[in-house]
């Protein structure tokens, strides 16, 4: 799994990872987050836009940033969607 480092501060525990599939859940100050995935059943590294409310969450698919899960990332455009989501005004 990919790591951004400008962004590893904001990794939280994650209790979802299952043997095929390896995870890591962001958390931003603005409420927004990312489940960030790679395994032999994705596309490649994925990624979705998340939203947190108190400490449970939800895909959103309503953001600027994609209205659906980011496939077939590299650690530049992982880093660049991480900006993006980081940068999303609280809602």
């Amino acid at each position: 799994m990919i790591i951004i480092e400008e962004f590893k501060e904001y990794a939280i525990n994650n209790k979802n990872e299952n043997v095929f599939n390896k995870q890591i859940l962001y958390k931003f100050p603005n409420n927004y987050g990312t489940s960030v995935v790679s395994g032999p059943f994705t596309y490649g590294i994925e990624l979705a836009v998340i939203f947190f409310s108190n400490e449970n969450w939800d895909i959103d698919y309503d953001t600027p940033v994609t209205n659906d899960v980011l496939g077939h990332l590299n650690k530049e455009s992982l880093k660049q969607a991480l900006e993006d989501i980081y940068n999303l005004p609280i809602k």
